[in-house]
C-alpha cells in the first residue's frame, strides 16, 4: 500500500513539473539568458533547457567526440554567455582547462528566437599555449563568416601546436608544425562559421584538409 502511494506522489509530481515547464513563457526565459552572465547564466541556460525539451548538461558539456588523434577530451564548461545573432541566438560556453592534458574548449550553441536548439561546434585547443574564443563580426564576410573563432595565445607567443573541431559529433584534429612566424590560425582564426538555414556553416578551414 506504502509503495503504491509513493509511486502515486511520484506521477504527481512528475505531472507538475511537466506542467511548469509547458506554461513557462520560452521568450521570458530566452530575455533571461541574455541579460545574465556569471554563475546564473547556467542557472538560467538550465532553465531555458527544461523549457524547450533539451538537455542542458550535455549542452554545457565539451567532447571532442571520436577521431581526435590527440585522445577524447571530455568536461564540464562552466564560462558563458549569449547574444542575439540576427534570427538566433549564439550562446558561448569556454573553460579553461578540461581533461587531462588541460585542453582549452570552447563550445558555440546555436539557438532560434525561442530557445530551440538548432546547432554546435566545439573546438578544443592545448591550454599551455592559449584558449580560445569566438567574435561575432558586425556584417557577414566575404567568406559568409559571421563568427570566427578565435586563438589567443598566452603572453609573448603566437603559436598553438594544434587545435580540434567538433562538428556533428566528429573530430577534425589540425596541426600547426611552422613556430617562427605567425600562422594562418592567427590570420583567419582557428574556424570560420556562417548561419545558414539554422545550422553552423564551417566555411574555414576545409574539414577535409584535417589530419594533414
Amino acid at each position: 500500500m506504502l509503495a503504491r502511494v509513493r509511486a502515486a506522489a511520484l506521477l504527481l509530481l512528475v505531472a507538475v513539473a511537466a506542467a511548469c515547464a509547458r506554461g513557462t513563457d520560452p521568450h521570458r526565459v530566452v530575455d533571461n539568458l541574455l541579460a545574465t552572465r556569471g554563475s546564473r547564466f547556467f542557472d538560467a541556460l538550465q532553465a531555458l533547457a527544461r523549457a524547450r525539451g533539451w538537455d542542458p548538461v550535455e549542452a554545457t558539456r565539451y567532447d571532442s567526440g571520436e577521431g581526435s588523434s590527440h585522445g577524447r577530451a571530455v568536461g564540464t564548461l562552466d564560462d558563458g554567455r549569449a547574444r542575439r545573432l540576427g534570427a538566433e541566438i549564439l550562446v558561448t560556453l569556454r573553460s579553461r582547462a578540461v581533461a587531462v592534458p588541460g585542453v582549452s574548449a570552447l563550445k558555440l550553441l546555436l539557438l532560434d528566437a525561442d530557445g530551440r536548439l538548432l546547432d554546435s561546434v566545439s573546438c578544443g585547443l592545448d591550454s599551455r599555449y592559449g584558449d580560445a574564443d569566438a567574435d561575432v563580426l558586425g556584417a557577414p564576410a566575404a567568406d559568409g563568416a559571421k563568427i570566427v573563432v578565435r586563438f589567443h595565445p598566452r603572453q609573448g607567443g603566437h603559436w598553438h601546436n594544434w587545435h580540434v573541431l567538433t562538428v556533428g559529433g566528429r573530430a577534425y584534429t589540425f596541426r600547426e608544425r611552422e613556430k617562427a612566424l605567425p600562422t594562418k590560425w592567427n590570420a583567419k582564426g582557428l574556424c570560420r562559421l556562417a548561419v545558414r538555414a539554422g545550422k553552423l556553416a564551417v566555411v574555414f578551414p576545409d574539414l577535409n584538409e584535417a589530419g594533414r
